[in-house]
């Protein structure tokens, strides 16, 4: 069970997504279910969704990113 009130959680979980911090925003989450409030529910369903997005947006970068041997980039001739 969480030692965080809802008000810490809320904190963290803005801190977390100023620094673009995914693993923190999971972590959150996690801790807001078991507050078991619409509340805490919905903002951890928000720290999710922006950790999601934050971990697909690095992923998308890698793979755009030149490899070693394409020095002019993912699918450019």
């Amino acid at each position: 069970m969480t030692k965080r009130t809802l008000e810490e959680l809320k904190d963290a979980v803005n801190s977390a997504i100023n620094s673009n911090d995914a693993a923190s925003l999971m972590e959150c989450a996690d801790e807001l279910d078991a507050l078991a409030t619409s509340e805490a529910e919905a903002v951890a369903h928000n720290a999710r969704g922006v950790g999601f997005y934050a971990r697909q947006l690095r992923r998308g970068a890698r793979a755009l990113a030149p490899s070693n041997g394409d020095a002019r980039g993912a699918g450019q001739p």
